[in-house]
Formats: C-alpha cells, structure tokens, sequence
C-alpha cells in the first residue's frame, strides 16, 4: 500500500447512476427493476433471481448481442411500483423489506430484495431502490 505524497485528482461519479453491462440476449425496459445475474450482467429483476441494483432509465435492447455489449443506465433512488395481487405491501410494512415479483412489481415476501418501502399510495408501492446494501435474517 503507498500513500499519497501530493494531492491528486481522484476520478467521482454521482453514486444514484450508475451503469451496468447487459448479459446476452436479453431486453430491459425503461422504468423495470434490474438485477445482475450469476456472472455480473444486467438482467430483467425476477423473484427467482438476484438483489436489485438499480431501475433502468430507457430501453436497452441487446437482445441480438453477446455479453457486454451494450450498457444499461440504472437509477439508484426512490421509485413506485406496482404492488402484487398475492403478496400485497400494506402500509405496516413501511420501513421493511420489499422484494421483487417481476420488474415492475413488488411483493411483500420473497428471495430477491427490491429495497425498502417507503410509502404506499394510489401510485403504489413506493420503494428506496440500490442506494445501500440490505440483508436480511432468517427467521
């Protein structure tokens, strides 16, 4: 390990956007949830599969390419999504875990974690998405 001996210029980014390559084949839409798959590509969020890390900010179709070959831009903040008709957030779960159903719909329990529920309204499950690591404890 060196440490500094001057001053210098260390490379920033603004940590609510961030990008991600995405895995072959595969189609994100604007406004869906995005996770990494098993060997680091974003793929549409599924209840099956991985931690979100962020939402998608436009279409991202890559679904002629190989791996890497495009670049999604994800939203890391607070966002509505549509509540699931089997495992419905309630307001008592503001402040909890909400978990993903599909990328445009979250659920109150489940593996993959969307974030953390922040408010329910008419617009609906309102959810802080990737700004901090969450991890929960079986019960």
């Amino acid at each position: 390990m060196t440490q500094l001996t001057q001053g210098r210029l260390t490379p920033r980014r603004n940590g609510d956007q961030v990008g991600h390559v995405v895995a072959a084949a595969t189609l994100l839409f604007t406004g869906g949830l995005v996770a990494l798959n098993a060997t680091g590509f974003a793929v549409p969020a599924t209840k099956a599969g991985r931690n979100v890390v962020g939402v998608n900010e436009c279409d991202v179709d890559n679904s002629k390419g190989a791996d890497g070959d495009l670049q999604a831009s994800l939203r890391r903040d607070c966002f509505a999504f549509d509540n699931s008709a089997t495992s419905a957030c309630t307001r008592l779960d503001i402040g909890a875990v909400a978990y993903v159903e599909d990328d445009s719909t979250v659920a109150r329990t489940g593996t993959a974690i969307a974030g953390v529920v922040v408010d329910i309204t008419d617009e609906g499950v309102w959810v802080d998405v990737g700004r901090y690591p969450i991890t929960v404890e079986a019960a």
